[in-house]
């Protein structure tokens, strides 16, 4: 039966499903422990998919100020 995985098949996606979960489980933690909740990561993601434009001012190498004098 070709449909049927052999034993090696099945075995990795057991352990690629328990990395997933573990990955999973060590995120939502970070997430708690950063006191966010799940929902509002959620309610943040859809605003940002909603206003796409607005993901250039919040990537990881967005200038924070657009004045640079202003901090001064």
């Amino acid at each position: 039966m070709e449909w049927m995985p052999s034993c090696r098949k099945e075995n990795r996606v057991k352990v690629l499903l328990g990395y997933l979960a573990d990955f999973f489980q060590s995120a939502a933690i970070k997430v708690h422990n950063d006191a966010l909740v799940l929902h509002h990561v959620r309610d943040n993601l859809r605003r940002i998919e909603k206003h796409s434009t607005m993901s250039k001012y919040l990537a990881a190498g967005a200038d924070i100020i657009k004045v640079a004098g202003f901090e001064k």
